[in-house]
């Protein structure tokens, strides 16, 4: 049985994977990295900061992203007319 989670837990990931962009969030990381150190040299904050600060608030999105995620994954559980349970059988009349 263990065999057969990790191999679903592999198929989960490697669909995730596909659809997730590796490249492009790097990035975006990057030029959220460049963003932070231009506002910390105007604030003069350390540029130092700059890659604790980044990561830190790109840890925070995230986190937030699952978060919204969870309770859509949650939603839509509840409002999709697919994934409702079927209607009861009409009486014969």
């Amino acid at each position: 049985m263990e065999w057969q989670n990790k191999l679903i837990a592999e198929l989960f990931y490697e669909r995730i994977r596909v659809h997730v962009d590796l490249l492009s969030l790097h990035d975006l990381e990057r030029e959220l990295c460049e963003s932070i150190g231009r506002a910390l040299r105007e604030a003069g904050v350390a540029d130092r900061d700059k890659a604790a600060l980044t990561r830190h608030y790109l840890e925070d999105a995230w986190r937030r992203f699952e978060q919204d995620l969870c309770a859509e994954l949650e939603g839509a559980d509840r409002d999709c007319p697919l994934c409702a349970a079927p209607l009861p059988a009409a009486a014969p009349g």
